[in-house]
């Protein structure tokens, strides 16, 4: 990964008993080893490296549902 390039990751909230999942996507503005900040609706947001995937590539949710290699 590079700054620059176009990734996702997966976003978890919960309310009460509901946990909700969703897919965000956003452009890295800064990258260091420890810390990935990325640009997401106008707001920059900071990430660890190891939770966010290339733009296009498998999300842990759909590693997560469908398996790692199916």
């Amino acid at each position: 990964m590079k700054v620059g390039d176009k990734i996702t990751w997966t976003h978890c909230t919960q309310r009460g008993k509901t946990i909700q999942f969703s897919s965000r996507e956003g452009k890295i503005e800064h990258l260091t080893e420890t810390n990935v900040t990325v640009k997401y609706r106008g707001k920059l947001v900071h990430l660890r490296p190891d939770k966010v995937r290339l733009k296009g590539q498998r999300l842990e949710l759909t590693e997560m549902i469908m398996g790692k290699w199916s």
